[in-house]
């Protein structure tokens, strides 16, 4: 699985923290095999976030910090 994205790269991302569709600048990428693990933040909050892509399942996870209130 290759993921287009570079770190540096401007993505648009469901933004967990803003609640709405927003871009998102990739701060650093790895990948292995069909995984792909991308640090991301959000161009709105600048919360910093994960977003974990496994190709052989369909699966995109995305790791973002809890609320201060949680």
């Amino acid at each position: 699985m290759y993921i287009m994205a570079e770190a540096g790269d401007e993505i648009e991302i469901d933004c967990p923290k803003c609640g709405s569709r927003q871009k998102a600048i990739v701060l650093s990428k790895v990948e292995k095999g069909q995984r792909a693990v991308m640090e991301v933040k959000c161009t709105k909050c600048n919360v910093v976030g994960r977003i974990i892509k496994i190709g052989e399942l369909g699966v995109e996870i995305m790791d973002f910090p809890p609320d201060e209130g949680s």
